[in-house]
This record gives structure tokens, C-alpha cells and sequence, in this order.
């Protein structure tokens, strides 16, 4: 063996006695302990066998605490439920008719609207109608105005052409003539609607009785007019004509 060795397993016993020195030292502390605690358990049991009466007291006195604080806590509770559900209640009810206050005035904004809607309409509507009606006045007017203007014109073109009439069959009897025989008479007659005539006098006689002969004689001659035009809006017409007899 070497020196190495050697010292090796030196080291290796110091260590082995090292730790057996410790171990019966621990040991021997471990029982001193022991004892110490076995004599302080001891006092202490005495103690408390002492005090067990002022121990049961007191633990009776704990309980009736545990019991008024548990029935405090209960009542407490109890009146903090009722509080709460009250709360709740209360919070329910308000909700509830916060809710129908917010539904009748969306059904009352609902029916204002309409309401508004329904008199907008209306008011157009009666707006339209008087525009309508004023368009109907407008265009009746006008077409009364076309109807008069083509009726005064019809009328007009038939009393030229019964004039035209009467001139075409108008004579001057020959011995008027001669003696040379002047006048004017104004003949009044009727024309129905189918050209007829009717009713025919004198609205105002020559002198000579000789022209105021020939003048009827035109009319015996003619007979009756031409009907009356689809324009012409009338059932009858009054006519007084001027027949002049001047010697040309």
C-alpha cells in the first residue's frame, strides 16, 4: 500500500467515528427531551384537571353564545331575505310598469302618427279633390266658352244663310215698281229645329200694302229652312228680318 492509500483510509475511519460521536450525542438529547416533555405533560394534565369544572363553565357558557349568535345570524338573515325579496319585488313592479308606461306611449306615439298620417292624407286628399274640381270648372267653363263660341258661330253662318234665303226669294212687284213705291217692313217669325217655320207677322209694316204682300209671299215660297246644324244648340229660333223695297 502506497501513502495514498494510507491517508484514504484514515479519512474513511475519522469519518465513520465522527458520525457514531454525533448519532449518540443525537440520542441522548432525543431522551433528555423526552423527559422534559413527559414532566411539563405531567403539570399540564395537573393543570387541566384542575380547571375542568371552570372549563366545562366555560364551554357550556360557549355554547348558549353559539346558540344567540346563531339565532342573531337567523334573524338576521330572516329579515335580510324579507328585505331583499321586498327589494326584488318592489324592482319587479317598477320594471313591470315601466314596461307598460313605455308600451302605451309607443301606442300612443303610434296612434299620433297615424293620426298625423291619416289628416296629411286627408288634407291632400281634399287638396286633390279641390285641384280636381277646379280642373273640372276650368275645363267646363272652357268648354262652355267653346261650346257658346261654336254655337254664336253656327248661329251666325244659319242666319246668314236664311238672310241669303230671303234675298233669293225676295221680288218687287212690278206695278209697286211703276208707281215707284218705296218701303221697309220687318217680318218676325219662328224656325224650329227642323227648319219649320211658325208664327210669322209683322213687327213693324211698310206704308204700302202691296210690300208688306210680297214680303209674306217670300216666306209662302220658301216654306221652311234647312234644319239646324248638330252645333247649333236650340230648339227654336226668333227672327225679325228688314225687307227693304227701294227702287234701284
Amino acid at each position: 500500500m502506497n501513502k495514498i492509500d494510507i491517508f484514504k483510509l484514515f479519512i474513511f475511519i475519522f469519518v465513520v467515528f465522527s458520525h457514531l460521536f454525533i448519532f449518540n450525542i443525537q440520542i441522548e438529547n432525543k431522551n433528555i427531551l423526552k423527559n422534559e416533555n413527559l414532566s411539563l405533560t405531567n403539570v399540564k394534565f395537573v393543570n387541566i384537571m384542575k380547571s375542568k369544572e371552570e372549563a366545562l363553565v366555560i364551554k357550556e357558557e360557549l355554547k348558549d353564545n353559539i346558540k344567540k349568535i346563531k339565532n342573531i345570524q337567523k334573524k338576521t338573515d330572516t329579515a335580510k331575505i324579507k328585505k331583499i325579496k321586498k327589494h326584488a319585488k318592489k324592482t319587479f313592479k317598477k320594471q313591470k310598469i315601466v314596461k307598460k308606461l313605455k308600451e302605451v306611449q309607443k301606442i300612443k306615439e303610434l296612434k299620433i302618427t297615424k293620426k298625423v298620417e291619416e289628416s296629411k292624407f286627408k288634407i291632400k286628399e281634399n287638396s286633390l279633390e279641390k285641384n280636381i274640381k277646379k280642373i273640372a270648372i276650368i275645363k267646363e267653363t272652357n268648354r262652355g266658352k267653346e261650346e257658346k263660341k261654336i254655337n254664336e258661330q253656327t248661329l251666325a253662318l244659319y242666319m246668314k244663310y236664311i238672310h241669303n234665303r230671303i234675298e233669293e226669294e225676295k221680288f218687287y212687284p212690278k206695278i209697286a215698281k211703276r208707281m215707284g213705291l218705296k218701303g221697309k217692313c220687318i217680318l218676325q217669325f219662328n224656325v224650329l229645329k227642323n227648319g219649320e217655320i211658325k208664327n210669322i207677322s209683322f213687327y213693324k209694316k211698310a206704308s204700302f200694302n202691296i210690300l208688306n204682300k210680297s214680303a209674306l209671299k217670300i216666306l209662302e215660297n220658301i216654306n221652311s229652312f234647312k234644319p239646324f246644324p248638330i252645333n247649333l244648340q236650340k230648339e227654336m229660333l226668333m227672327i225679325k228680318i228688314p225687307i227693304k223695297y227701294v227702287k234701284g
